[in-house]
């Protein structure tokens, strides 16, 4: 990950849903583990996203993510 790149470490917090992220262009890595998310929309506008980490969430519509492609340089997705 880049020195200027933002970094959202929101493990455990009883978080929903995530919206809005593509404002979030300098988002590097997203840990959203052990969460309540059940909606994820506009990750395909989070150009700088390497690594996603969504495990232990009850994740409703797959094509939330499935339509996120991620950078060509992206590290990782855990979606467990």
């Amino acid at each position: 990950m880049s020195q200027h790149g933002v970094v959202f470490f929101l493990k455990d917090n009883c978080i929903a849903r995530i919206e809005n992220t593509g404002r979030l262009r300098s988002l590097e890595y997203l840990n959203l583990a052990m969460n309540n998310v059940e909606r994820i929309e506009n990750l395909e506008c989070c150009e700088s996203l390497q690594r996603l980490d969504l495990t232990l969430n009850f994740i409703g519509m797959l094509t939330d993510v499935e339509k996120y492609q991620g950078p060509p340089n992206q590290q990782e997705q855990t979606f467990q």
